[in-house]
């Protein structure tokens, strides 16, 4: 690619970044925070519900209102009022301040969010759609690993009003990179969500609900109303994908759209189990400091990140890209298999860490490269990618700390997780199987 081009990326990457540490970082602020305002540990945590909720409730209404605006332009105001929100962060006097801060950081994130695809599409020449994207597993890959480790450093040294300039900076530097490297062109045309105010106000209207259901999830120490309310939240989001596909009309030419949703959905949820429950059971259970339970999930965050920039995982057509879902399917069921029967040693956690490794590499690029070249309105669909991205996550994490606080020892809530996790891989299996299916059959 171009220097421009490259520049372009390295733009979109930061901004990528930038989303991903503002989301999940900072959980490891909460006893910081609780202790520089005095509060309760579980109401530092709101700091972070509060950029989700900001975030999911304005993602869906954004995707179906900013389709006319020119997508550079709104990156540009959208990061600036990022960065400038992040120093607001710092400075909060007051918890209740910070916690308007970062919601009002989650609604301009969620503003920001769908133009990485838009831009990615404008900017981009189709050919280089999957060296684009093989890189982006790479960087979310690395914002797994890189970001809370930062964190951490940052905290520990300064304490918690130095991590928003991470962000600040990251942000920082996404905008001149833009501006350097985008050609100046006219926006591809981008359709027009459904006209009808029923279709777009159901879709909405299920998201809302959703972010309703996992607050409440929250706010309530009843177990069983936790896991209700998880069930609930995770039928609701296969009805988002459903009620996006109804509204669009074209469901049966773009089956591997609403199907990549689907499975961008389900595996955020397993990943975040997975994720939760080793870490909790190394630090808690075992010991660990945090440094070193990071270093038993560093296979995958390795694995993640090369498999989508080596040549047999990059993402490719449609065809191949099938096939990587397929890959990463199998390795999400033989993962929670794994963790299911053997995870209660070490070297077996190591194994289950390598498969979810894989099943991260062959999904996310394969999956996001199915939502930029399938898409016949992009800022909408980007938008429902990024929610159900973001929800699936925060769904996994809720499931995650019930199991947690259901359970007596490690070995039954390694069997919860695994087996959750292997029925996540063959629900995956099967919502890419039958697209296999409708290619061949407009194929022929």
């Amino acid at each position: 690619m171009k220097p421009s081009l490259c520049a372009v990326a390295a733009s979109l990457y930061l901004a990528e970044y930038t989303l991903y540490s503002n989301s999940s970082a900072t959980v490891l602020l909460n006893a910081s925070i609780s202790d520089s305002f005095h509060l309760p540990y579980g109401l530092a945590a709101n700091v972070g519900v509060a950029f989700l909720a900001g975030f999911c409730a304005t993602l869906l209404p954004a995707g179906l209102l900013l389709h006319n605006c020119r997508p550079i332009n709104t990156f540009y105001v959208s990061s600036a009022a990022l960065a400038v929100l992040g120093i607001a962060a710092s400075l909060s006097p007051s918890f209740w301040v910070l916690i308007v801060v970062r919601l009002l950081q989650g609604a301009v994130s969620a503003v920001l969010a769908p133009q990485l695809f838009r831009i990615a599409r404008q900017q981009f020449y189709p050919d280089h759609h999957t060296a684009f994207l093989g890189s982006w597993g790479l960087v979310v890959s690395a914002s797994a690993l890189c970001s809370p480790l930062i964190t951490a450093v940052l905290n520990d040294t300064w304490g918690w009003r130095a991590f928003p300039y991470e962000t600040v900076l990251t942000t920082v530097m996404s905008i001149p990179l833009l501006a350097w490297g985008a050609r100046a062109e006219a926006p591809e045309p981008d359709a027009a969500p459904d006209s009808s105010r029923r279709g777009a106000g159901l879709i909405v209207g299920f998201g809302l609900a959703q972010v309703a259901i996992f607050l409440g999830v929250g706010a309530t120490a009843e177990p069983a109303t936790k896991v209700l309310s998880s069930a609930l939240a995770t039928v609701l989001g296969v009805a988002v994908v459903g009620a996006c596909r109804s509204s669009a009309g074209d469901g049966a030419r773009r089956p591997i759209l609403y199907r990549s949703f689907l499975i961008v959905f389900v595996a955020g949820i397993a990943t975040n189990v997975f994720t939760l429950v080793v870490i909790y059971v190394l630090q808690r259970v075992q010991s660990f400091s945090s440094y070193r339970a990071a270093l038993v999930l560093l296979p995958m965050a390795v694995v993640a990140g090369l498999l989508p920039i080596s040549r047999f995982g990059r993402p490719g057509d449609d065809a191949k890209n099938i096939r990587l879902v397929g890959y990463g399917a199998m390795c999400l069921a033989l993962a929670g298999c794994w963790v299911a029967v053997t995870a209660d040693h070490m070297s077996s956690l190591l194994i289950s860490a390598t498969a979810m490794g894989g099943a991260m590499g062959f999904l996310w690029s394969s999956l996001a490269t199915n939502v930029l070249t399938n898409s016949g309105r992009v800022t909408f669909d980007s938008a429902v990618y990024h929610y159900l991205r973001a929800l699936g996550a925060a769904i996994g994490v809720s499931v995650g700390a019930t199991a947690i606080g259901g359970f007596e020892s490690a070995h039954p809530l390694f069997v919860f997780a695994g087996v959750l996790i292997a029925v996540v891989g063959v629900i995956a299996s099967v919502a890419a199987r039958p697209t296999v299916a409708a290619r061949v059959e407009v194929e022929q």
